[in-house]
């Protein structure tokens, strides 16, 4: 089983994984001007969602803020799935946010 790392690069990409897999997501945000990342879909019969977590940008310049959201998937089964996640306010129609995806291979 492998750890396999994501960044805001690979948005778009696909990503061949194995059963057992562990996918790591790690993305840019800035939770001061209301903007954080949120999962909007994934197929839940191959995927297993385990969980978010922020960790605080090193501090820099005054009103930089910054942090990098990390989502942490588990592939369970084999088949293709997307994952879809978005940077949104929270009250923002899909429409009009800024989303990120990644299609998982899993054999």
């Amino acid at each position: 089983m492998a750890e396999l790392h994501l960044s805001y690069v690979d948005n778009h990409q696909t990503v061949q994984a194995n059963v057992g897999d562990t996918i790591v997501i790690q993305l840019p945000e800035n939770a001061s001007t209301g903007y954080q990342w949120d999962v909007l879909s994934f197929s839940q019969d191959l995927v297993t969602y385990e969980y978010q977590t922020n960790i605080e940008s090193p501090p820099g310049n005054i009103g930089a803020g910054g942090s990098e959201s990390i989502f942490r998937f588990r592939a369970d089964a084999p088949g293709q799935s997307q994952v879809f996640l978005k940077l949104w306010r929270g009250h923002e129609s899909d429409e009009s946010v800024f989303k990120y995806s990644v299609t998982l291979n899993v054999s």
